[in-house]
């Protein structure tokens, strides 16, 4: 090989291990805002109760999106 071919072939391997270094950057933030989002979730969840008023097997935000709005 020669060395113009080689150095363009690292080159493109260092962009590439820069690219995925980046890439698991935005992948850590991402668990971290899902995480806080599925605690808020829960939390909204127990502040309106776990009664299921005969909807057994639903999640309240199942329920709620079942129900009819008073105008029906």
């Amino acid at each position: 090989m020669d060395d113009e071919r080689l150095t363009a072939i690292e080159t493109k391997l260092m962009h590439l291990e820069m690219q995925i270094e980046d890439m698991n950057g935005v992948v850590l933030v991402q668990a971290k805002t899902i995480a806080y989002l599925k605690a808020k979730l829960n939390e909204v969840q127990g502040k309106y109760g776990d009664s299921d008023g005969g909807n057994a097997g639903i999640t309240n935000l199942e329920r709620l999106a079942k129900e009819k709005p008073p105008h029906y």
